[in-house]
């Protein structure tokens, strides 16, 4: 059993390490990964609900689903991204709906293959770190 759970915290090793935060409003909007661990991950995956106001401040929310292709080891400095820079891997390749603006993004999980091929979610704000393969 405890030999067990050796293997289990050594798989998770580097999983523990990948982080996603968002800050900035509007077309300053940017997600923050950390990857603290010293190899890379690829497939990163954030689903994200996006809070979209418009001029007489009614709120739509969309849930979308953005993704990089890898996020290479940043130690302790995050690598900032912009909204506008990410590959969509949605479907509905959309713009945002004509006269609406980004108020805010919540990132609500993060998935990721590791360097040793292991895809891994983690759901926020929870924190909350799966392994789905």
């Amino acid at each position: 059993m405890e030999r067990e759970q050796d293997v289990d915290e050594q798989l998770r090793k580097q999983a523990d390490l990948v982080h996603v935060w968002t800050g900035g409003a509007g077309d300053t909007f940017q997600f923050r990964f950390v990857n603290a661990s010293s190899r890379p991950v690829t497939r990163v995956v954030v689903e994200v609900d996006l809070v979209l106001v418009d001029e007489d401040a009614h709120q739509q929310l969309l849930h979308e689903t953005l993704g990089l292709v890898m996020l290479p080891p940043t130690g302790d400095r995050p690598a900032r991204w912009k909204l506008d820079n990410l590959t969509r891997y949605h479907p509905d390749d959309e713009d945002l709906p004509t006269g609406w603006t980004l108020a805010r993004a919540e990132v609500t999980a993060l998935a990721f293959r590791d360097a040793d091929g292991r895809v891994w979610r983690r759901t926020l704000p929870d924190g909350a770190l799966q392994q789905l393969d």
